[in-house]
């Protein structure tokens, strides 16, 4: 792989630029260390690297950090794989949080940008950029395959595969059919590994008094009552989707093998995730006339403690 950057290093720049776009991170940074002058060259590409790092990671105030410093970073596209190893190969920090259905992602980027010449450009931009996401969606390619959604799909992962284990539940016939801990396992398990982070951050929250329109707490640990220890969600060696799913309930988050509560239990979870979707798919729908308002500097994004204001 040296040799690779060494001959890569000498190319002509405009052809080096174009070819370390797609390289892997740490392949990026070997080549960035070459010299001062492929520092310099490579550096704007890394900060948006670790930039759409920190957005898919969830990581607000690493995201808000990274804003006060150069705002444009909120519309700059780079490559990066989610959490659930999902890669973007052209995709903005703002447009993440737009297919996230993050709003509170997007509130806190729009809050960074201030509301000055400078500032009106940018909000252009990312007008153009949720227009974008809105009309053609976003492309990204998972196991294999390319898919291109306006957001996140909860209706046809855990909305569906929710629905299914409550339906198989109300059939009282079937109670000790296997299949239907193998469904709650493989099933609602395997659409909970996709989510985006904001989602898991709901499953995790440990305050049952939240609404549900409320900021959680970022955490992305649950309690496995099999293993009887907590766990991370995205945990490498995690078996989430293989030998368990996770209940919310109106309590913290808890892997199961099966779901003990019955139809009663899965309804909760269901409700839940369907009330969530329709909020936030209403929210990026409304983020149009948001638009208006701010770059008429009439009225200011709603502001979180760890906003930039």
């Amino acid at each position: 792989m040296n040799d690779k950057l060494d001959i890569l290093g000498q190319l002509p720049q405009d052809i080096k630029f174009a070819t370390a776009y797609y390289l892997p991170t740490s392949d990026l940074i070997n080549l960035s260390t070459i010299s001062r002058k492929h520092w310099n060259l490579f550096k704007p590409m890394l900060d948006v690297r670790r930039f759409l790092f920190h957005v898919v990671h969830g990581e607000y105030h690493a995201v808000v950090g990274m804003l006060k410093i150069d705002i444009h970073l909120i519309f700059k596209k780079g490559q990066i794989s989610d959490c659930s190893g999902r890669i973007f190969e052209s995709i903005s920090g703002f447009e993440y949080s737009l297919w996230a259905l993050d709003k509170y992602m997007w509130e806190m980027m729009l809050d960074c940008v201030h509301q000055d010449e400078e500032g009106k450009k940018i909000l252009t931009t990312l007008r153009s950029q949720h227009h974008q996401v809105k009309t053609k969606g976003i492309t990204y390619c998972f196991n294999g395959n390319k898919f291109t959604e306006n957001h996140f799909d909860f209706e046809n992962t855990i909305i569906n595969e929710l629905q299914t284990q409550y339906d198989y539940l109300s059939q009282s016939d079937i109670k000790d059919d296997p299949k239907i801990s193998k469904q709650w396992r493989e099933g609602v398990g395997g659409a909970q590994k996709l989510f985006p982070m904001h989602v898991v951050y709901e499953y995790c929250s440990d305050d049952p008094t939240r609404a549900i329109n409320s900021w959680p707490k970022p955490s992305t640990q649950f309690y496995n009552w099999g293993a009887k220890n907590k766990e991370n969600w995205f945990a490498i060696d995690s078996k989430l989707g293989i030998e368990f799913a996770i209940y919310k309930g109106m309590e913290r988050a808890g892997a199961f093998n099966s779901i003990l509560l019955g139809k009663d239990g899965c309804l909760v979870d269901l409700n839940a995730m369907k009330t969530l979707y329709q909020l936030r798919t209403k929210e990026f729908i409304d983020l149009k006339s948001q638009f208006k308002d701010l770059s008429m500097s009439e009225v200011n994004v709603s502001q979180i403690a760890t906003g930039c204001k």
